[in-house]
């Protein structure tokens, strides 16, 4: 977590925050699903260590009320949870401010894997060109794979396999929004099996990006298609994770 979302998220827990300043916060946690992850979790110690410090504010009260029967209460004891606390704080620390991979990463990783592609459309079977991008492509060689289905759309038009292998070459290299443009261009697509491929792409697309609430309609809508040939996989994920819908 960076400095000033641990000064950002603890002024607007200890209500030190200006109007302004809250509102603004609020705005960027409805929007950011891993920034509500990241306050949500600051927010969890923030209160772990309030109820210490509060517990500690007891015991002495509780020792001072004790003191005329001369009970004597060890040092150690007295201020274990002052220690505790420390402890506390110094772990939260660890966990806030070390750098760490960001787990929509880690869930796209899981649920991902390399498309085999779609079935030759429009006799493209037929050009060397098409044959040399999926050799390509099915060498994990995804730049040059882009390169050719790129020079074969322009050279002979858009057409629903192309975009296809293009988008998928774009998900290899991590180029996710260019991905996107051409997966767009198959949600709309009179093939049921490309629209559908379609859309379980975009769905992952959206869990690369950390966009939950969106990757869970996209989850939504797969899963109650009783045709769509991803609906168990697309089951078994929303209940593995529990994408927000």
């Amino acid at each position: 977590m960076e400095e000033h979302r641990f000064e950002q998220f603890e002024a607007y827990l200890e209500a030190t925050a200006t109007e302004e300043q809250r509102k603004e916060l609020e705005r960027e946690l409805k929007a950011k699903p891993n920034l509500q992850l990241e306050f949500e979790e600051f927010r969890t110690l923030w209160l772990g260590i309030q109820a210490v410090f509060l517990k500690d504010e007891l015991d002495d009260i509780h020792q001072d009320l004790m003191l005329d029967q001369a009970k004597v209460v060890p040092f150690w004891r007295k201020r274990s949870w002052t220690i505790a606390a420390i402890l506390l704080v110094l772990i939260a620390s660890a966990i806030l401010f070390f750098p760490k991979e960001s787990s929509s990463k880690d869930i796209y990783a899981s649920i991902h894997q390399v498309d085999p592609g779609l079935p030759s459309l429009m006799g493209l079977a037929d050009k060397p060109e098409f044959d040399k991008a999926m050799l390509s492509f099915k060498k994990g060689e995804y730049t040059l794979a882009l390169e050719t289905f790129i020079s074969l759309e322009e050279a002979g038009g858009q057409n629903d396999t192309l975009s296809f292998y293009q988008a998928m070459s774009m998900m290899e290299l991590e180029r996710m929004g260019d991905a996107q443009a051409s997966l767009d261009q198959l949600l709309t697509s009179d093939s049921d099996f490309i629209r559908y491929k379609a859309e379980w792409y975009v769905f992952q697309i959206q869990v690369f990006e950390g966009n939950y609430p969106i990757a869970g309609e996209w989850l939504k809508k797969i899963s109650s298609n009783e045709d769509h040939p991803f609906r168990q996989k697309a089951i078994e994920i929303q209940d593995e994770f529990r994408f927000p819908n």
